[in-house]
């Protein structure tokens, strides 16, 4: 979730400071997007793996990171298309902005409620 989070801001800085050509604006939203890659990826592929008996962890790890490098390419596409049409990084990023939003209020939604951190809050 902190990895969605960070990200969606991360994205939305680079499309409000893109345009301004200064490279000291952009370095704290590529660094937190840098920060948040591993937030992302390691605990779907540890949960993904761990998921599976001690024999399948190896197809579990392939299977998982050839989504990660197809759902790349396929973003890369959609983003090289939008930049085709538009002729402007903020229309990328805030597209991806809209998508890593979309998937954090989803996995809010989705996971957010039944977690243990949110029902202690709600007890005390």
């Amino acid at each position: 979730m902190w990895g969605l989070l960070v990200l969606s801001s991360s994205t939305l800085w680079l499309t409000a400071f893109i345009s301004q050509d200064n490279y000291w604006l952009l370095l704290p939203a590529l660094l937190a997007w840098g920060a948040a890659m591993p937030l992302l990826f390691l605990p779907s592929m540890k949960s993904s793996v761990d998921s599976v008996e001690l024999t399948k962890k190896g197809q579990a790890s392939g299977v998982m990171i050839t989504s990660q490098m197809l759902g790349g390419t396929i973003g890369m596409s959609i983003s090289s298309s939008i930049f085709l049409f538009t002729e402007s990084y903020e229309y990328v990023f805030g597209a991806a902005a809209a998508v890593t939003l979309l998937c954090y209020l989803l996995s809010f939604m989705y996971f957010g409620k039944g977690t243990g951190a949110f029902n202690s809050e709600k007890q005390s």
